[in-house]
């Protein structure tokens, strides 16, 4: 599929910050400062969106083997208004997401398994915009490809949960993301405007890096200040998850946040993928500040309870919860921001896991309740992490949560 039919798809809690000038590269460095990913809202800033408003959706796949259907409001949502999502099945583990009414095509797609298997994996297969003017038929589409396998690679039907968000040509947004449609083999790659977006202006690059399956997200003018990441495999049956970040001041003084990422084929063998990554600040996967949305980043992994003051957002300015069952087991509550939304994780490397970061991380279950829910209720999220072989290990991960 051409380039230009797709979009950008897209993880972790990082430094990041805000400096304006000429677009800038980082080939060279005169100060580095490596540190794990923090979370939380910009130090000092009141970065709000403003201009095209984004176009953004949400659904949660409940009947994996049901050949086409229309989730109920429950389990949908889209700044075109609720039950616009449609999901076809077109063979065991490939499903469609199609979302209808949409006019821009640019922004991160994010997929998570909603499953209690450790050898279940999701990732985006590829994104299609089709315009509206057909004869009887004068809406637009965006359809989503998704396929989900096991880790032997094998075509598997799971529930999910897919999040997309098309920021369209507007900076004034606090978000940023690039996609990487085929795997990059070496040196860098600076991905169309089409497949990039960056909220301060400059032009996004991705480095890869002298190991199998390891990039390096480049997001210049973006330093000292916090935010929610998602990472996303693309196209190649893969699971892509965030190693570690550090901050580089380039010759021309501009500060850059790099994220890097691991990508693995579904057995654990390192493998050069597709993926995509991205960003926001103060705003979840919706790009605007209203609504119900939090990110955070969970970097106690051994903590039997604690609450993510720093590391964390919510449009409720409350902290979620997180609790630690057992090894790799974890509950998750995000005070007051109602219940039945979308939900995405990803898992985090750094210090917890070490630079061999071999884990996956997916959603195990989302509170649920007969009837109507009180419309403040505190959302509940199980999250699970694995090993390569589907054993449950304690690790740092990062979620998002849109309404």
């Amino acid at each position: 599929m051409p380039r230009a039919q797709r979009t950008a798809i897209a993880a972790l809690l990082v430094v990041i910050g805000l400096l304006a000038g000429p677009v800038a590269t980082s080939a060279a460095s005169s100060a580095r400062v490596d540190g794990a990913f923090r979370g939380g809202v910009i130090p000092g800033s009141s970065v709000t969106p403003a201009g095209d408003a984004p176009v953004w959706a949400w659904v949660i796949d409940t009947k994996p083997t049901t050949p086409s259907y229309t989730p109920d409001a429950k389990h949908q949502s889209s700044s075109a208004g609720d039950a616009h999502g449609t999901i076809t099945r077109s063979s065991r583990g490939y499903y469609v997401v199609e979302f209808v009414d949409f006019t821009q095509q640019n922004g991160p797609v994010h997929v998570t398994p909603l499953s209690t298997s450790g050898l279940v994996m999701c990732d985006v297969d590829w994104l299609n915009n089709v315009a509206g003017g057909d004869v009887g038929d004068f809406h637009a589409y965006t359809d989503i490809y998704l396929h989900c396998f096991n880790d032997a690679g094998r075509p598997t039907d799971t529930p999910y949960v897919v999040d997309f968000l098309a920021q369209g040509t507007s900076n004034a947004a606090a978000v940023a993301y690039e996609l990487e449609e085929t795997a990059v083999s070496s040196g860098t790659d600076t991905p169309p405007d089409y497949d990039q977006h960056n909220f301060k202006g400059y032009t996004d690059t991705v480095v890869r890096l002298a190991g199998v399956g390891q990039y390096e997200a480049v997001f210049p003018g973006l330093f000292s200040s916090v935010g929610g990441v998602q990472v996303t495999a693309y196209g190649d049956k893969a699971v892509c998850a965030i190693d570690h970040s550090y901050i580089h001041l380039s010759h021309s003084q501009i500060a850059s946040l790099h994220v890097l990422i691991q990508c693995r084929a579904p057995n654990g063998a390192a493998l050069d993928s597709g993926f995509s990554v991205s960003f926001t600040s103060q705003t979840g996967l919706k790009g605007t500040a209203d609504g119900h949305q939090a990110y955070l980043f969970a970097d106690q992994p051994s903590a039997a309870s604690y609450s993510s003051d720093v590391d964390s957002f919510s449009t409720t300015g409350l902290s979620a919860a997180i609790t630690r069952a057992s090894a790799g087991a974890y509950a998750v509550s995000l005070p007051r921001l109602g219940l039945y939304g979308a939900i995405q994780v990803t898992a985090v490397g750094g210090q917890a896991s070490g630079p061999t970061l071999d884990v996956r991380c997916l959603i195990r279950s989302i509170q649920d309740r007969p009837g109507t829910p009180p419309r403040n209720a505190s959302e509940k999220i199980g999250v699970n992490c694995y090993d390569r072989s589907g054993h449950a290990v304690d690790s740092e991960f990062t979620l998002d949560y849109a309404r």
